[in-house]
């Protein structure tokens, strides 16, 4: 294999670990968002089965479901960021590929 093509296809897997581990790093701070909006809804829902004043209860369960849609949106991101590092790996999988047939 030529030069050039070998340092193309390095560049490319080290392009990869770098966009992977983004993915993963942001992947994995969706999914701790999503955990915390979760428990923050939960005592908000919480609060409001305690509050007896109406007024009280319907604000926090305006809360409790703003909370709960900030964590189904932030595990939508972690769902997408898995979905990436899945196609990164098939990437990285192909790349070795290349590299592994033009060695031999």
């Amino acid at each position: 294999m030529n030069d050039s093509r070998t340092w193309a296809l390095v560049e490319n897997l080290s392009n990869l670990d770098q966009m992977e581990s983004r993915r993963r790093e942001s992947a994995s701070k969706s999914s701790l968002m999503a955990t915390r909006y979760r428990v923050i809804s939960a005592l908000f829902f919480s609060h409001a089965e305690e509050a007896l004043d109406p007024v009280r209860k319907c604000l926090d369960l305006v809360e409790a479901k703003n909370f709960m849609r900030l964590a189904e949106m932030e595990e939508a991101f972690a769902a997408r960021g898995h979905h990436d590092l899945a196609e990164i790996a098939l990437l990285k999988r192909e790349t070795l590929a290349l590299f592994e047939r033009s060695e031999s």
